[in-house]
C-alpha cells in the first residue's frame, strides 16, 4: 500500500467517523481536511522534505502513530496543524511541528547516544545537554538507569544519567521519552567492559555527552501569519500530564543544570541529532530513507572514510547485484576489485587509497535488479584484524547537492559488514542503513547470494 492509499482511506472517512490505518510504513504526506479520528496500528508516516501530515481541519484526533520527517530541511515539519481543538493520543514524532501549541519550535534532543563500552562494576554517570522550546516530562524506559531532572522547563537542561554497576559483558539498549503535547524518543546503548581483563572503556565517568549551542534558530509556533494569538488552535493534550508552558520559551533556566559540575572534555561519543541544515541527512543504523527526490540525474555515489586504524588494514568494497530472490545471477553481479564495472558502467568501483567508492546510476540498473547491497572486507586471515581498529568510520551517501552520512559505529570483531542497501519499493528507489556484521567472512555473504568463491 502506498502513500495515496493511505489518503483514499483518509478522504472515503465520513465527516465525525474513524479512519483505521494499516500497519506498516508509508511515505507521506498525508492530507486531513475534514474532521475525524485517525488510527494507527503500529503505523509510520514519513517524508524525506515537507510536511508528513498536514491538518486542514478543526476537530481531527491522531491516535498510535508515528510521524516523522528524515530530511530536516529548513521547511520540513512532521506535523503542520491548522485547525482547531486538535488532539494527539500516543502520536511520537520525530521532527519538529508547526501549529501545535505545547510543542511547536526546534527540538533540539539526539535520536541516538551511542556511548559504547563503559566500566564494568562501578556506578557509571553521564550527562547530555538538550534545548526545547516548550515543557516536558520525561519518562525513563530503561531499567537499572536513573535520570534526572524529569520535570523540563523550556529552553536548555543538562540531563544527569546514572547507571547501577553493572557485570562484564552486560549489554544495555532502551530509550527515554519526551513527553510534550507528542512524544519524542532518544535511544541509549552501551555494554560494560572490565578494564582488568583487557577490555578499556570508550568513556570513562563524568562525561558530556551532548552539547547544544548557546544561540539556536527558533521556528515559531504558528506557521500561518493570518492567525493571531486569540486564535491559536486549541490543541487536547492525552499522552502526559503537561506543566504549563511558559510564554520566553527561549530562556535557558540556569536551576535546570545539575550542581555537579560534568566534564566537557570529550565530545567523541556519537550523539546523533537530525541535521538542520539543508541537503544534509545522518543517517542510524535501521534508518531507511526515500532517495528518489535526492537523485537529480540518477548518480548516487557511496564511499568509505575514517580517520584512522590500530593496524594496516586492507579494506575491500563488494558491491552485489540481486534479483527479486535476492540471488546475484552471474559473478558479474558482483563488483569489487577484480570486476570493477557492470553494465557500461551502470555500477563503478573505485579505490583511491584510503577511499573506496562506489558509483551506482540508478537510471541505468536494468529493471531485473531489485536490490543493491553494499559491503565491506577486511581482507586476509589474520582474525585480529577487526573493523573495532577503524576509527570514525563513516560511510559517506552523496546524490547531486544531497548529502547523507552513516556512521559505522558499535561493531567490534566483524570482519565482514552490510553496510547499506538500495532497494526498489513500488518501482522507487529507497536506501536502509544496515551497518551489520556478517559472519563466517565475505566467502559466506558471497555464497548466501548466490555466487560460488573458489580459491
Amino acid at each position: 500500500m502506498n502513500s495515496g492509499e493511505i489518503d483514499a482511506i483518509i478522504k472515503a472517512t465520513p465527516p465525525n467517523g474513524t479512519a483505521l490505518l494499516p500497519c506498516g510504513e508509508f511515505e507521506g504526506p498525508i492530507v486531513i481536511s475534514h474532521p475525524c479520528t485517525i488510527c494507527g496500528n503500529n503505523t509510520t508516516i514519513w517524508c524525506l522534505n515537507g510536511t508528513s501530515a498536514d491538518i486542514r481541519s478543526d476537530n481531527v484526533t491522531l491516535r498510535d502513530i508515528t510521524i516523522e520527517t528524515t530530511g530536516g530541511g529548513a521547511d520540513s515539519a512532521a506535523i503542520d496543524s491548522h485547525g482547531h481543538n486538535t488532539a494527539f493520543e500516543n502520536i511520537t514524532v520525530y521532527g519538529n511541528t508547526l501549529g501545535i501549541d505545547g510543542d511547536s519550535g526546534t527540538w533540539e534532543i539526539p535520536d541516538v547516544i551511542r556511548l559504547g563500552r563503559i566500566p564494568a562494576n562501578e556506578e557509571f554517570i553521564f550527562y547530555a545537554e538538550i534545548r526545547i522550546p516548550a515543557a516536558a516530562h520525561l519518562i525513563n524506559n530503561i531499567s537499572g538507569v536513573s535520570v534526572s531532572p524529569t520535570e523540563l522547563p523550556p529552553g536548555k537542561s543538562c540531563l544527569c544519567f546514572t547507571v547501577d554497576p553493572l557485570a562484564e559483558g552486560v549489554s544495555v539498549c532502551g530509550d527515554i521519552e519526551f513527553c510534550s503535547v507528542l512524544r519524542r524518543k532518544t535511544v541509549i546503548t552501551f555494554s560494560a567492559s572490565d578494564p582488568s581483563r583487557g577490555f578499556a572503556p570508550d568513556i570513562n565517568s563524568g562525561r558530556l555527552v551532548n552539547q547544544v549551542s548557546d544561540q539556536i534558530e527558533y521556528i515559531p509556533p504558528q506557521k500561518n501569519s493570518k492567525q493571531t494569538s486569540s486564535e491559536r488552535p486549541d490543541t487536547a493534550v492525552k499522552t502526559a500530564e503537561q506543566t504549563p508552558v511558559r510564554d520566553e520559551i527561549m530562556h535557558d533556566h540556569d536551576n535546570a543544570l545539575p550542581s555537579r559540575p560534568y566534564d566537557m572534555s570529550y565530545m567523541g561519543v556519537s550523539a546523533v541529532i537530525r541535521s538542520r541544515s539543508p541537503g544534509f541527512i545522518r543517517l542510524c543504523r535501521g534508518q531507511r530513507i526515500n532517495i528518489e527526490q535526492m537523485l537529480g540525474d540518477g548518480i548516487i555515489s557511496i564511499e568509505l572514510f575514517y580517520s584512522s586504524m590500530d593496524k594496516n588494514l586492507d579494506i575491500d568494497a563488494y558491491t552485489f547485484l540481486l534479483d527479486h530472490y535476492g540471488r546475484a545471477v552471474t559473478d558479474e553481479n558482483v563488483i569489487f576489485f577484480g570486476n570493477t564495472s557492470y553494465a557500461n558502467n551502470a555500477v563503478c568501483y573505485s579505490d583511491t587509497g584510503q577511499h573506496r567508492q562506489v558509483i551506482i546510476d540508478l537510471v541505468r540498473i536494468p529493471y531485473s535488479i531489485e536490490r543493491i547491497t553494499i559491503a565491506y572486507d577486511i581482507y586476509g586471515d589474520d582474525s585480529s584484524k577487526t573493523f573495532r581498529m577503524l576509527h570514525d568510520g563513516i560511510v559517506m551517501i552523496k546524490c547531486g547537492k544531497r548529502c547523507a552520512e552513516l556512521p559505522l559505529i558499535d561493531l567490534d570483531n566483524e570482519k565482514t559488514i552490510v553496510a547499506v542497501e538500495l532497494y526498489r519499493n513500488n518501482r522507487l528507489w529507497r536506501l536502509s542503513s544496515v551497518v551489520s556484521g556478517y559472519q563466517g567472512g565475505i566467502a559466506n555473504l558471497c555464497e548466501s547470494y548466490g555466487i560460488t568463491v573458489t580459491d
